[in-house]
């Protein structure tokens, strides 16, 4: 059977691209680089993530967090709720993070709860500040039914909104070394 993945991963890949998109347009605005990457094999062992830091690629020394995209196309209408795993792990991300109150959803705020099963994990074993953004496992995770028309796109908008807000609370920071240790 065809397994399209529209929320797991595509929602992520099109997130991210938006947001680089958006970046290259404020790019006068922005004092900090940012690296958007797409890393593959996340659930056959981490190992795009893994061959990420250890490339030599980017000296790790150097990134200052990690934010994660993972299945965020499926916005509930009734119950909006976006997921912030790791945010609670380093205490700066609640001064970096944007308001609940501005977005168009709930933002749940969690410790590190997935433990080594996604992306970000690989970052936080390194001890870099990362956080992992999605809306949660639906009833089409790994089926056929995961397409484009489960997709709610305008959820997406206001992720992508919240994540812009994130990005410029993190340009506001003078010295982003010593805010997210």
């Amino acid at each position: 059977q065809i397994h399209n993945g529209a929320d797991d991963n595509a929602s992520g890949v099109a997130m991210l691209l938006g947001l680089a998109a958006w970046c290259n347009e404020h790019r006068k605005e922005l004092k900090y680089d940012f690296i958007f990457a797409a890393l593959s094999g996340e659930e056959d062992g981490l190992f795009g993530a893994q061959h990420f830091l250890n490339s030599g690629i980017v000296d790790t020394s150097k990134i200052i967090c990690n934010i994660n995209f993972d299945m965020v196309g499926h916005l509930d209408l009734m119950r909006p709720l976006v997921i912030l795993d790791a945010a609670l792990l380093f205490p700066t991300w609640d001064s970096i993070l944007p308001v609940d109150s501005a977005a168009t959803f709930l933002v749940q705020r969690k410790t590190n709860v997935i433990k080594g099963g996604a992306d970000h994990c690989v970052f936080l074993e390194r001890g870099i500040p990362a956080i992992l953004i999605s809306t949660g496992l639906t009833s089409h995770y790994h089926r056929p039914s995961d397409d484009i028309d489960t997709i709610n796109f305008s959820g997406m908008v206001g992720i992508s909104s919240y994540v812009q807000e994130l990005i410029l609370n993190l340009n506001r920071r003078k010295n982003l070394e010593l805010v997210l240790q």
